[in-house]
């Protein structure tokens, strides 16, 4: 069937309806008609006369409201309406008698109706004029709504709880970049979701240096915010009592296994600065490649992944790179996988070259500046298409060693 002619099919039972309802009171053929095309219909229809009394029903309406027709025939129809609504929905048909719309469902009511057993529901009444030649009859169709309304409530229950788990998670990245002298420093997620299963934060130890973490829960969305919340809770508690970056990531993991459910994972890549050696050292669980390139753009180092993820072997091991030094202009650079797997409309990956090569024409910018450089980039690569995952990034420039004099 073509969309034409189902646009037309309500108006064509509507003329129908019309038609036969010309003569439905003095006609006992008419009368069969309209009942036989009331019957058609998949809603519960009721058409009363000028005084608001029942003329007749379908079996939509029997079966809705839990009478049998005889019941409802000569019946005013405020039967069907809940007491406290009852002068609601005579206001809205004395208006509607007064200025009754030439076409189907031209008057839509939302109301509450009654059962015959008492109980109530919420109903959606569409009213309708047919002509006849004693006078002006009231067509009105009625949907019961509950599972719609049902629908909406979990909806907005839904959105509630993805508003307060963005929130949540928005507390708990990095409100500010740290204040650590001869680093420029920025971190951003941009999230798929409500929620990312990424995170990014900077971490203090008892002893002086910097811990700067990134990370990606397997998946996206609410689950997979609600375990990288737990890990930034571990990773900060950790943090205060250890000082190896390998024994943070070896008691965390521990957590992990114990407290999630098979088959989830973290990737992470932490990261340890001191200001005043001006090196870095690094443990990446299974977390996609980091970079450190110099002044001219050349890469100096790779930060590749060392061990597996967190979250598959309770007793696993975190292997940490040694001392990699640091020098202006220097540019460190940590991303998650939602970066390099961005694609275009024709399923092309940003890739890590991409990513490098945005780096290195931004490299004379702040922190900030490249890190939204390389968004922005990926945006315009995508050309209006959706990210399938987070996107998150850390950006560390060195910068000239503070004058202490």
């Amino acid at each position: 069937m073509t969309n034409a002619k189902k646009k037309d099919k309500p108006a064509s039972l509507w003329r129908d309806l019309s038609a036969a309802a010309q003569d439905v009171t003095g006609n006992k053929k008419g009368k069969i008609l309209l009942q036989r095309l009331l019957e058609s219909t998949p809603d519960a229809m009721i058409i009363v006369d000028g005084s608001g009394r029942i003329v007749l029903v379908n079996r939509q309406t029997e079966q809705m409201f839990g009478y049998a027709r005889k019941e409802l025939l000569g019946q005013s129809v405020e039967v069907l309406i809940p007491p406290r609504y009852r002068s609601r929905h005579e206001q809205h048909v004395k208006d509607y008698r007064q200025a009754p719309r030439v076409r189907p469902m031209g008057t839509v009511i939302e109301i509450w109706a009654l059962r015959n057993d008492g109980t109530e529901f919420p109903a959606e009444i569409s009213l309708g004029p047919l002509e006849t030649e004693e006078g002006l009859l009231i067509l009105s169709t009625h949907r019961d709504i509950t599972e719609r309304k049902q629908m909406e409530q979990m909806l907005r229950e839904k959105d509630a709880q993805l508003l307060a788990a963005q929130r949540i998670q928005e507390r708990l990245l990095p409100g500010a970049p740290p204040n650590l002298p001869g680093f420029d420093i920025f971190g951003v997620c941009y999230p798929a979701e409500f929620a990312a299963g990424d995170h990014y934060d900077y971490l203090t130890f008892p002893e002086d240096g910097l811990g700067v973490v990134i990370g990606d829960v397997v998946g996206h969305g609410m689950g997979s915010a609600l375990v990288m919340a737990s890990i930034h809770a571990h990773l900060r508690s950790l943090a205060e009592i250890c000082t190896g970056i390998d024994d943070i990531l070896s008691r965390a993991n521990r957590l992990l296994v114990k407290g999630t459910e098979e088959g989830i994972f973290v990737t992470m890549l932490f990261a340890r600065i001191d200001p005043r050696a001006r090196t870095l050292i690094y443990a990446s669980a299974g977390h996609p490649t980091g970079f450190l390139l110099d002044k001219q753009g050349e890469v100096k180092a790779v930060l590749g992944s060392m061990s597996l993820p967190l979250g598959i072997f309770p007793d696993a091991q975190f292997s940490v790179s040694d001392p990699i030094a640091l020098t202006t202009g220097d540019i460190a650079l940590l991303f998650t996988d939602g970066l390099i797997e961005a694609t275009s409309p024709d399923d092309e990956s940003f890739g890590e070259a991409r990513v490098l090569e945005v780096v290195r024409n931004h490299r004379d910018e702040t922190a900030r500046g490249i890190s939204e450089a390389l968004y922005l980039t990926a945006v315009e690569f995508a050309d209006g298409k959706k990210f399938s995952d987070d996107i998150t990034l850390v950006v560390l420039k060195v910068e000239q060693i503070p004058h202490l004099g």
